[in-house]
């Protein structure tokens, strides 16, 4: 399993994912189906039973034949991320997180407080 950013990239198209990635605005499940984040939006309350349906779906399918097609789906889209970039990508993320200003921007959302870069 390597970064998921590709993936992102794909699903949402590349402007929806640098405009969320670089606003950090929120946005709900209308949105993530628009953007094509998600295939399917069920009502409240009915997430169990989907899923269960979606597993159900996939358990009637080949394991070998499932990862065949999700291998050539990836190579096709170019998605594939090799080990070392891989490697290199979470490494690189795994230093982000640790600078005080993600710290301070997890602390602000927990806290729902301004983080010190915004004005106060």
């Amino acid at each position: 399993m390597g970064p998921i950013l590709p993936q992102f990239v794909a699903a949402m198209g590349s402007q929806a994912a640098l405009r969320y990635a670089l606003s950090a605005d929120l946005f709900g499940a209308a949105e993530a189906l628009a953007t094509g984040l998600v295939h399917e939006v069920c009502p409240a309350g009915s997430l169990d039973a989907a899923g269960a349906a979606m597993v159900e779906t996939l358990l009637l399918n080949g394991p070998r034949a499932m990862r065949a097609c999700k291998d050539i789906l990836l190579d096709l889209g170019g998605l594939r991320v090799g080990d070392a970039a891989a490697g290199v990508l979470a490494t690189a993320q795994a230093a982000r997180r640790q600078s005080t200003e993600v710290a301070e921007g997890l602390a602000s959302l927990a806290g729902k407080l301004a983080p010190a870069w915004q004005e106060r």
